[in-house]
Order: C-alpha cells, then sequence, then structure tokens
C-alpha cells in the first residue's frame, strides 16, 4: 500500500481502508467493521473536539451544577471522573469499549 496522499479526502480513505482492514483481518464481519469503522471514526473527532476546546472554569460550573441537586447521578460519579479523567484514560476506555461490544471476532454476520 502506498501512503503517499495527495488530497485530504484520500487520505481519509486510506484511514478508513485501514481500520476495515485491520477489523476484517481481526476477524470482524464485513458488517461489523464498516459500522464500527465510523464508530471509532466518530468516537475520535469527538474526543478531539473536546479536547481541542475545553470550557471556561469547567471545575466551578460543573461544581455549582452538581450543588443544586438536580443532578444526582453526576453527583455520585463526582468531579474527579467527570473532569479530572485524563484523555488517554477515556479514549482507552471507549476505544476497548467500543470494540468488546461489537462482540468477539468471528460471529455471524448481520
Amino acid at each position: 500500500m502506498s501512503w503517499q496522499v495527495k488530497t485530504k479526502q484520500a487520505l481519509i480513505d486510506t484511514m478508513a481502508d485501514a481500520i476495515v482492514g485491520a477489523l476484517l483481518e481481526a476477524g470482524y464481519p464485513e458488517a461489523d467493521a464498516a459500522r464500527l469503522c465510523w464508530s471509532i471514526v466518530y468516537f475520535i473527532l469527538g474526543l478531539t473536539q473536546e479536547q481541542q476546546t475545553p470550557p471556561d472554569k469547567p471545575r466551578g460550573r460543573f461544581t455549582e451544577l452538581l450543588e443544586t441537586g438536580a443532578y444526582p447521578s453526576l453527583a455520585k460519579v463526582g468531579v474527579d471522573l467527570m473532569l479530572d479523567d485524563s484523555f488517554d484514560a477515556r479514549f482507552d476506555f471507549g476505544i476497548a469499549r467500543l470494540l468488546h461490544m461489537s462482540g468477539a471476532a468471528g460471529r455471524e454476520e448481520t
């Protein structure tokens, strides 16, 4: 495979082909590989956007939100997990869950 890319679209196509190829090689059925490719791309785009555009003073706003008592589930997990968890930890968790949720490689195609 040539990695000489001439356009942005060619780069996207090359990356999608690499992701789908790796998933197929790992034993995922064709439909799962295609859908999982999109899920991975969307997950990465969203996490990247969040990392590059952090809100102003998220801790203060989040603490105020919790103090209202209107968000008991967020209060239960707390500031440490919602705000202080590293982007690397979020990424590792998310990718692992996406791959795991797609089922064991080698399932029958859906």
